[in-house]
């Protein structure tokens, strides 16, 4: 990964996490159609709800 590449990876990171920290759990759980304690059976708050995120769909 180059420095272009690398310092772009940063800045989606910063803006998810922006968005992220705006964003309620409910909110979270109702764009996926399940139960607000569903979500908390795997994740143990919103910031591993980025985390999984992040790691999935950005630096995957």
């Amino acid at each position: 990964m180059n420095k272009k590449e690398y310092t772009n990876l940063l800045a989606t990171k910063a803006i998810a996490e922006e968005v992220h920290y705006k964003t309620e759990v409910k909110a979270i759980t109702d764009n996926a159609e399940m139960a607000i304690g569903t979500i908390y059976m795997y994740f143990k708050n919103k910031e591993e709800i980025l985390d999984y995120y992040l790691s999935h769909n950005i630096l995957g």
